[in-house]
């Protein structure tokens, strides 16, 4: 069974998917040649907690304080204090990655390969009390 539906616009919210979902609308067909150009990135958001949080001992290298909400790196590293809770969320958007990241396995379970091969050092290399962090937590 095949329905024909007519319309004047159409909101594709679909976000990533957006372009398998245009695809399915026929766009990007001989109809409607041009494709819409989105491509899904698969980005892992780590939530992070340093080992020395509770204790603030003068060997240990200090962490953000309370002042530091929100801090982008040069690297394009984000880190974002949770509340209160000690711990922080981490992530990269950065397009060096991107390879490494679609070749992971893309169920919601925590790479902790990829974390400290490449984002606990990017991570440890602007803020140092983040050496000892462990991962607690992914957000997808």
């Amino acid at each position: 069974m095949n329905i024909s539906i007519s319309f004047n616009s159409v909101v594709n919210a679909a976000g990533p998917w957006a372009a398998d979902v245009a695809e399915l609308a026929e766009i990007g067909s001989e109809n409607l040649p041009l494709g819409l150009p989105v491509e899904p990135r698969y980005r892992q958001i780590f939530v992070v907690r340093p080992k020395n949080t509770l204790s603030h001992v003068e060997s240990h290298y200090p962490l953000p304080g309370l002042d530091m909400p929100f801090m982008i790196d040069h690297n394009r590293l984000f880190i974002e204090r949770r509340d209160l809770s000690g711990e922080f969320i981490v992530y990269s958007d950065n397009p060096k990655f991107d390879s490494l990241n679609n070749n992971c396995n893309k169920q919601n379970s925590v790479n902790h390969e990829f974390f400290h091969e490449h984002i606990q050092p990017l991570l440890c290399k602007r803020i140092p009390g983040f050496k000892d962090a462990e991962v607690i937590n992914l957000m997808i």
